[in-house]
């Protein structure tokens, strides 16, 4: 799995700063794996834009906090689901 065993704890520390007004630091909560990596630059250059320079996934949540709470969501809603996009497919 290309998320780090600490990325929910991580996305959550986050939201809870944002929820309560301060500013989130820039954190790393995992990485593309090679195939992934390399997909995502072969679209990027079939669509003429710069390569991703870094397998690193990093998340502030600024955007996805002020998006899913104003839908219901809580911070806890929101971590859980925070590992569903990068879940590795065979």
């Amino acid at each position: 799995m290309p998320l780090y065993p600490d990325a929910e704890t991580k996305v959550k520390a986050n939201l809870r700063t944002i929820e309560a007004g301060g500013r989130a630091p820039l954190v790393a909560i995992g990485a593309f794996t090679e195939q992934q990596w390399d997909n995502i630059n072969a679209v990027r250059r079939g669509l003429r834009l710069y390569e991703i320079e870094s397998r690193e996934i990093v998340f502030i949540g600024r955007h996805l906090y002020a998006s899913r709470v104003k839908d219901g969501y809580t911070i806890d809603d929101i971590g859980c689901r925070s590992r569903a996009p990068f879940r590795l497919r065979p």
